[in-house]
């Protein structure tokens, strides 16, 4: 009847669009709350080694451009502190879902999705660098909840056969 390949490739193609429209529809307060709370249970392992030391007091932009997400994150009393639409970013990375996903799993690493000119990163370049660093370094596998890590990187899978 269906072809499971084929009807997972429609979804993974139609994701963005629809991650879009939902994250439009939702208030901002709720999305901030949502990414603060996810990003300090993930990423909590690291901050408490002090691989996010880099972040303290600064302010990092994140674009994901298909979506039309754009916030900042900041370390601020060994928590991640998330602000939606900032007005000022000290470096920002800007790529779309499906690069930023490739990068996660590990499929594709920072330097080769920014030396084909799908990861931006501007501004200050030393900040940028230990950003881009730390993406070098981290093991999704180890962070998120297995379920949640099996399902991205079948996504991300589907990712790269459409590339």
């Amino acid at each position: 009847m269906f072809e499971r390949r084929s009807v997972t490739r429609k979804v993974v193609q139609h994701m963005p669009l629809l991650t879009r429209r939902a994250i439009k529809s939702l208030p901002n307060s709720l999305i901030q709350t949502s990414l603060s709370i996810w990003l300090n249970k993930i990423f909590k392992p690291a901050i408490h080694a002090g691989d996010l030391q880099f972040a303290a007091m600064r302010k990092i932009g994140i674009c994901v451009t298909d979506l039309e997400l754009d916030f900042s994150v900041s370390l601020r009393n060994k928590r991640l502190t998330v602000l939606l639409f900032p007005k000022d970013q000290e470096v920002k990375l800007s790529a779309n879902s499906g690069d930023l996903l490739l990068m996660i799993t590990g499929k594709v690493d920072p330097d080769t999705l920014f030396f084909r000119r799908r990861l931006m990163i501007s501004g200050d370049t030393e900040l940028g660098l230990s950003l881009k660093n730390f993406f070098d370094r981290l093991d999704a596998q180890s962070l998120l909840p297995p379920q949640l890590y099996s399902l991205l990187k079948k996504i991300a899978e589907e990712l790269n056969a459409l590339k």
